[in-house]
């Protein structure tokens, strides 16, 4: 299916959550590759939030959607990751959230259940990256030049036991 538009974000197109509950950055180099990725801790929820960008211009009436690209030290056989994906969109001259002054009543849209996403199951072999996919439902009414940023996290109740890394996130839309 056509996309309207494609949107990718590297670990480090995001910045760590504020105090314990951030996802750290790590990098596992390999033969001098760097390879960067987001870490989550399977004990606790932990949050990672994107820098801010523009809503593209050829946001249309199609559905968003949302993969994310994550792997497991350990094969991890038979336990599943839950990732979330929040939003918080902001018009320019709406004077809606006051960015200064660190409003939280407008901070992303609810809770870290807004699109949430299926448990998936980590590779059968340690470190191969596993693609996740959701449509996003709550997108926080983002329009055509909105500032958006939002809020990756990564479900404590899970049943993977390790940390998950995250390698990369796509924002998309489908005609």
């Amino acid at each position: 299916m056509a996309r309207e538009f494609t949107i990718n974000f590297d670990p480090l197109s995001f910045d760590p959550y504020a105090g314990s509950t951030g996802a750290l950055f790590v990098n596992h180099t390999v033969s001098n590759v760097p390879r960067p990725a987001l870490s989550f801790d399977e004990s606790t929820t932990q949050y990672a939030i994107s820098r801010a960008f523009e809503w593209p211009d050829e946001f249309g009436s199609g559905a968003v959607k949302a993969k994310i690209y994550f792997y497991a030290a350990t094969t991890g056989s038979g336990n599943s990751v839950v990732f979330n994906i929040a939003f918080e969109s902001e018009t320019p001259g709406a004077g809606g959230i006051d960015f200064y002054n660190g409003d939280q009543a407008h901070a992303f849209t609810g809770n870290a259940a807004d699109n949430a996403f299926a448990a998936t199951a980590v590779s059968g072999t340690a470190g191969h990256i596993v693609m996740v996919e959701a449509t996003m439902s709550n997108l926080d009414d983002a329009a055509k030049g909105d500032i958006v940023r939002f809020r990756l996290s990564r479900d404590s109740g899970d049943s993977l036991g390790e940390k998950a890394f995250v390698s990369l996130v796509t924002l998309y839309q489908v005609k």
